[in-house]
């Protein structure tokens, strides 16, 4: 059922969030690039094919699988769901230098079997300042910057 739910879920989020990328198509990039639509785009039509794969996989393996019994997964499907929301919330108010780590770190929290938080800490940190390098220096990718002064001027340090 956990794997059925996800890929349900996930194929909703995924065509509600490509339904918003089609208005990144009028806003054309200064050097005559793809322009800022094509990279969510991409992940998002994998993000869905691999969705709908993974739900055609569930239901070849159990084909009761959406009797009302299979609920046992429901909870941390809801609680991942619900920071994944939260995390798009926070990244316009602290911004994506503060919130990644944060979120990456309680997300790794919630799915490791074993809390070996100072790894998980170094994990996260060492993934978001590889994501601000990669988007934010090589790719030019303007990030979420946040509405807190103190925090938007930390960021300019960095991207």
């Amino acid at each position: 059922m956990g794997e059925a739910l996800t890929s349900i879920i996930l194929l909703l989020v995924s065509a509600f969030l490509l339904y918003q990328t089609f208005g990144f198509w009028g806003h054309g990039t200064d050097l005559g690039g793809i322009g800022p639509g094509w990279w969510p785009l991409c992940l998002l039509l994998i993000t869905m094919a691999a969705s709908i794969m993974l739900l055609r996989s569930a239901l070849k393996k159990n084909p009761q699988l959406f009797s009302l019994a299979n609920v046992k997964f429901a909870p941390k499907v809801l609680k991942t769901m619900l920071l994944f929301f939260a995390y798009v919330f926070l990244i316009d108010v602290i911004g994506f230098l503060i919130a990644t780590p944060i979120f990456l770190l309680i997300f790794m929290g919630m799915l490791a079997p074993e809390k070996v938080w100072l790894k998980m800490g170094a994990v996260s940190l060492l993934t978001t300042f590889f994501f601000v390098y990669v988007f934010g220096r090589l790719m030019y990718t303007p990030l979420p910057r946040g509405s807190i002064e103190i925090l938007r001027n930390l960021s300019r340090i960095f991207y």
